[in-house]
């Protein structure tokens, strides 16, 4: 059964810059697919984390130590993930993931962070061009307090930073408890409490998981050699390209159904942004839906323009990929009737042979039959 994946680390003045540069690829991570990055979404707000940060912190008007032994945490970054088998069949398949499952997941998560963080969730990056789909949560750790104002019996409340309470270690443990709980009904469950494993650091694990992809090509190059390259088997060529053009197919209707279900996406938030258009307010609320919903319809336009490049793109090389394949399984046919010709033309003559070698045969048999014994005895072999 699949599990949670919860991890979180606290962000400073002199480190938020780090989760930024990686959230907003403003790099590219070691095991990221480029090519998919526009898959990539965002929730909750689009600015920049150090900005949406800096701008909550301001709003609740809470003291920032900056620097120092006691800098304050004024972040938090939760990465929310699943086991890799919730999201595809075969858990090393890397990037690979079924997107009605992934939809799902993503859903139960954002409503589970919402309720949870309320306003201090400031943003929600979803990444889909790593290995493994998973959430990046930026959540500032505001909380209020009654101080006593100084001087006077009386109390003030304030708004302060204190992620060392907000996330202590029973906190984690109910946080764990909680996300899972948010998920259940897909199948995944909490991880073992009181486990002894460890989280390991993301560069190590990218290089786990590069070994691991390379290992996983080699075999693949390997079959493919020994099959196909290796003796020329006529008959793994002719099944590989069947599995190809079978594939094809399959991977093309599975293409078409995305891009229906992004037009659906897009018609519906046209039609939202047609309603209110109408109807919006010119209060500050009302000027921000909008724009909320504009940046909604725009993103999904530039997902369904990127997501229809790329299958064409694909459409293209797997065109070509058949195409090849199907002249190596004429050629292949052809030899092999070639082939046949030749045993059969093999065959004829010696059967030719064989029948000639059969009437001699049948003629000495004749020639010494008429000969007696007497005859034999008669010769003499030195006269």
């Amino acid at each position: 059964m699949s599990q949670v994946s919860l991890r979180i680390q606290k962000l400073k003045c002199s480190n938020i810059s780090g989760a930024k540069k990686h959230n907003q690829r403003e790099y590219k991570p070691d095991n990221a697919h480029t090519e998919k990055s526009v898959l990539n979404e965002v929730f909750i707000d689009s600015g920049n984390i150090d900005d949406l940060v800096f701008s909550r912190i301001r709003d609740q008007k809470a003291l920032v130590i900056e620097s120092g032994k006691n800098a304050s945490t004024i972040a938090i970054e939760m990465v929310l993930s699943a086991s890799p088998e919730y999201f595809r069949d075969d858990p090393l398949d890397t990037g690979v993931f079924d997107q009605k499952k992934m939809e799902v997941w993503r859903d139960a998560n954002l409503v589970f962070l919402k309720n949870r963080y309320g306003d201090n969730l400031v943003r929600v990056d979803l990444h889909l061009d790593e290995s493994t789909p998973h959430m990046h949560a930026i959540i500032t750790p505001l909380v209020q307090k009654e101080r006593k104002i100084r001087g006077k019996d009386k109390y003030r409340t304030v708004n302060v930073l204190d992620a060392k309470n907000m996330f202590n270690r029973k906190a984690l443990v109910e946080l764990q408890s909680e996300a899972a709980e948010a998920v259940s009904s897909l199948g995944i469950q909490r991880g073992l409490r009181h486990s002894k494993a460890t989280h390991t650091p993301i560069r190590q694990n990218y290089t786990v998981m590069s070994k691991t992809e390379n290992e996983r090509l080699e075999r693949h190059v390997e079959a493919h050699e020994i099959g196909l390259i290796g003796g020329y088997n006529k008959e793994t060529l002719r099944q590989y390209a069947n599995y190809v053009i079978d594939n094809y197919e399959k991977h093309r209707s599975k293409q078409d159904q995305r891009i229906k279900e992004l037009e659906i996406q897009l018609e519906t938030k046209n039609k939202q942004l047609e309603f209110y258009a109408k109807y919006q307010d010119h209060t500050l609320e009302g000027g921000a839906f909008m724009q909320n919903v504009r940046y909604e319809v725009e993103s999904i336009h530039r997902r369904f323009k990127n997501h229809y490049h790329l299958l064409q793109k694909q459409n293209d090389a797997l065109l070509e990929i058949n195409e090849s394949l199907q002249i190596e399984k004429q050629n292949a046919l052809r030899e092999l009737d070639i082939s046949k010709g030749h045993y059969q033309d093999s065959y004829r003559i010696d059967r030719e042979q064989i029948d000639s070698h059969r009437i001699d045969r049948e003629k000495i048999k004749e020639v010494y039959t008429e000969l007696s014994k007497t005859d034999l005895l008669d010769i003499n072999p030195y006269d």
